[in-house]
């Protein structure tokens, strides 16, 4: 997949803080060759995906998959993707499902790095953070 298609995606989960709202299972899906643990307390969901590729270095992406409530003057569904004069409008578009998107497609697509990549994830970065980022 591209980056584009999985942030579609990822913009119709309605991930209000702490909720991931079942994006961590999609995410889980699309890297299905790594290994997961999820860590869940008072609403807030934590995930690590990793995969030991070699010996080497330990690379991780960082992340969170909520976002704040959408506010009122949307043209649109928030939680619907629409593109539009060249750009991509949608709850967390910008902050971070892009992010999460390119991260989950370079580590998909790692074939020579001889060390260990991995992806941690929150769903309370936005909100007040005790128990996620």
């Amino acid at each position: 997949m591209k980056p584009i298609e999985i942030l579609k995606e990822l913009i119709k989960f309605r991930s209000l803080t702490p909720s991931d709202d079942g994006a961590f299972n999609y995410v889980s899906m699309l890297l299905a060759d790594f290994s997961e643990d999820r860590f869940e307390l008072n609403g807030v969901t934590n995930a690590i995906f990793t995969k030991r590729l070699g010996l080497g270095p330990h690379l991780c992406f960082a992340g969170h998959i909520d976002v704040v409530p959408p506010g009122e003057g949307w043209a649109s569904d928030p939680f619907m993707p629409v593109e539009a004069d060249g750009f991509l409008y949608g709850r967390g578009a910008q902050d971070m499902k892009s992010g999460i998107a390119a991260a989950i497609c370079a580590l998909a697509a790692a074939r020579d790095f001889k060390g260990t990549l991995s992806l941690l994830l929150t769903s309370d970065e936005e909100g007040d953070g005790i128990y996620g980022t």
